[in-house]
């Protein structure tokens, strides 16, 4: 797994990686309470995408809007 991009919420911090699954690549968002030094959640995409920046720009894309919701 290799990390892309991370944000920072309060004590909450997101970051997105990608991994090869399947003979394609998946992301990975990962939440970290920064305070509690504990991973809250880790949610994997449903679709493969061809290429490791495809499933970035996603998994970028699926933060940002988790983020708009709150």
């Amino acid at each position: 797994m290799s990390k892309h991009a991370a944000t920072n919420h309060g004590k909450v911090r997101a970051s997105v990686h990608t991994a090869e699954h399947g003979g394609g690549y998946m992301w990975a968002i990962t939440l970290l309470d920064v305070k509690e030094n504990d991973v809250r959640r880790v949610m994997l995409s449903d679709d493969q995408f061809s290429t490791s920046a495809a499933a970035r720009d996603a998994g970028e894309a699926a933060l940002k809007g988790m983020s708009q919701d709150h």
